[in-house]
C-alpha cells in the first residue's frame, strides 16, 4: 500500500509542488528586471549609515541588495575607479576626512588622483560610506535621502 501511495500520488504532489515553486521564482526573476537593482552597498558592519539606507528606502522598492562590507573586502584598484567612474567624482572626494588616519598622514598632502586612489586602496576606512550602486550608476548615501536619486 505504502509503495503505491510513494510511487504514484505523493510523488506527483511533489513533483506538482517542486514545479509551482520553479515558476514562481523564474516569474520573481522576470519581474524584477525592470526594478533599480542596488547590486553593491559598501560600508563597514559597525556603521549605521547602511542601515539607516536600507531601513529607509530599500523596503519600498522591492529589491534585494547586496552588501559588501569594504573593511572585509576591500574594493580593488580597478573595483575603486569603476566606483569613482560611477559617482562621477575625483578620488579626493571619496576621502573621508574625518577619519583619523586621514589626519595622521594625509591631512596637508597634496596627492593627485592616483595617489588617492593608493591610499583609499592601503586605507579602507579612508573610503566615504556608504556607496549604493545600481548598474552605471552611483550615490553616496549620505545623507539618505539621496539613494532616491537612483529610483
Amino acid at each position: 500500500m505504502i509503495e503505491y501511495l510513494i510511487d504514484g500520488p505523493f510523488w506527483y504532489f511533489s513533483l506538482a509542488v517542486f514545479c509551482i515553486g520553479v515558476l514562481l521564482q523564474l516569474g520573481r526573476i522576470i519581474f524584477a528586471s525592470g526594478k533599480t537593482d542596488l547590486s553593491v552597498a559598501r560600508g563597514s558592519a559597525s556603521g549605521g549609515a547602511w542601515r539607516n539606507v536600507f531601513s529607509r528606502f530599500i523596503p519600498h522598492h522591492e529589491i534585494a541588495p547586496q552588501i559588501r562590507l569594504y573593511l572585509e573586502e576591500p574594493p580593488t584598484k580597478k573595483e575603486l575607479v569603476s566606483i569613482l567612474r560611477k559617482l562621477k567624482i575625483p578620488a579626493e572626494s571619496l576621502i573621508r576626512k574625518s577619519e583619523t588616519i586621514f589626519k595622521e598622514k594625509f591631512k596637508n598632502k597634496d596627492l593627485d588622483e592616483e595617489g588617492w586612489i593608493e591610499a583609499m586602496i592601503e586605507f579602507p576606512k579612508l573610503i566615504e560610506r556608504p556607496i549604493v550602486i545600481s548598474g552605471d550608476n552611483a550615490i553616496i548615501g549620505r545623507p539618505p535621502e539621496n539613494v532616491t536619486s537612483l529610483f
